[in-house]
């Protein structure tokens, strides 16, 4: 009776072990893929109207709205990549901050992943001039889209575009700054993902 308990139960775990997993895993190493900053782990939505979805369906219900640049936690996501509306992606169940954790799911086509921005190497504006309320900050840029601060706190960086979606990579920033541009417009958003419009001249 033993030999058999014992064997029923290698069968289980090796059954157990033989199963594929679906999900890769945000958590282990979560900065490998996601900005990792003093308030939490996030990835980027590039474009507004991204759903929040109860499961990984664009049938499932839809519980929140995204807008570009909001910041959501990525938690893990489905391994097998899949065509949605003639794009191609892979469902993620993610982790949104408001006034209460939202979770849910993602196509991740709309996501913008720290791993998915290039290096800009050619670029237009000469100075982008960042205001929120009494706060003053100016991006100086040069074409290959380096840049330097002249405020508070001087820094320097480079430019880094995903879509629409450009992030200021300063390597001493507590926080990742983003902008998009639409319509040769240009806006930018804060940790709660408000936008504000920003003062632009070109080369």
């Amino acid at each position: 009776m033993r030999r058999l308990f014992l064997v029923v139960l290698l069968f289980s775990f090796i059954s157990c072990q033989s199963q594929p997993d679906e999900f890769e895993s945000f958590l282990e190493n979560p900065q490998i893929h996601q900005w990792d900053t003093v308030f939490g782990t996030y990835a980027v939505i590039c474009r507004d109207n991204v759903f929040l979805k109860e499961k990984p369906s664009i049938k499932s219900k839809s519980t929140a709205r995204f807008h570009v640049l909001d910041q959501v936690t990525m938690i893990k996501r489905e391994k097998k990549r899949v065509h949605v509306n003639g794009q191609s992606g892979h469902w993620a169940y993610v982790k949104l901050l408001w006034e209460k954790p939202i979770y849910g799911w993602v196509f991740d086509f709309d996501i913008g992943y720290k791993t998915s921005f290039r290096k800009v190497s050619s670029w237009k504006y000469r100075t982008l001039i960042y205001q929120l309320n009494s706060r003053t900050q100016s991006f100086l840029f040069q074409r290959d889209g380096s840049y330097i601060t002249k405020e508070q706190r001087p820094s320097k960086g480079h430019l880094y575009q995903y879509k629409n979606v450009y992030w200021l990579n300063d390597p001493n920033a507590v926080f990742p700054q983003f902008f998009y541009i639409e319509s040769d417009q240009i806006y930018t958003s804060n940790k709660f993902s408000h936008k504000y419009k920003l003062s632009s001249a070109k080369y």
